[in-house]
């Protein structure tokens, strides 16, 4: 069934019209400040510059690894080893083995997440008593390991007494 050459004709208008009109709305805006405010002022056409790439920690991730791990050992033992009431204490394994996963290289460092065991004795009084506390532990903590540097970003504090 042909249509009549108006409603033909109309119907072909309408569809170049409406092109038209939507071309407009998926271009992109003005790259030019200038432009978006209106300012009729000359503008200097200079290339956009490219992208400045951001180089990532040189660092391997097995070292990454290794020195976040040695770092917590040490807050670990600054944090047990400052505790008056602990009879014994130690950054050793007993109920869970130290663990590190790289989650991320920026340009800051390299990001790792660690686990690292402890464990830690005290003696209090209690009435007549001397009773004997233990606890076997983990910490959770996040570090930022550098080509010269490695900081300990957020993690559980290790606080006995």
């Amino acid at each position: 069934m042909s249509l009549p050459s108006s409603r033909r004709e109309a119907l072909r208008l309408c569809g170049v019209a409406l092109g038209v009109g939507t071309a407009g709305c998926v271009q992109s805006g003005p790259a030019d400040p200038a432009d978006s405010t209106g300012n009729d002022s000359a503008s200097t056409d200079s290339p956009t510059p490219e992208p400045t790439a951001i180089p990532s920690s040189a660092v391997p991730d097995e070292e990454a690894k290794e020195r976040a791990l040695e770092a917590e050992e040490a807050y670990i033992t600054e944090r047990l080893e400052g505790a008056s009431c602990l009879t014994g204490w130690g950054a050793t394994p007993t109920v869970t083995d130290e663990e590190a996963t790289v989650t991320d290289r920026t340009a800051d460092g390299v990001h790792v997440e660690v686990t690292h065991p402890y464990w830690y004795s005290a003696e209090r009084e209690s009435g007549n008593e001397t009773v004997v506390e233990e606890a076997d532990g983990a910490t959770n903590a996040r570090y930022v390991v550098a080509n010269d540097d490695v900081r300990r970003d957020d993690g559980d504090d290790v606080v006995p007494c």
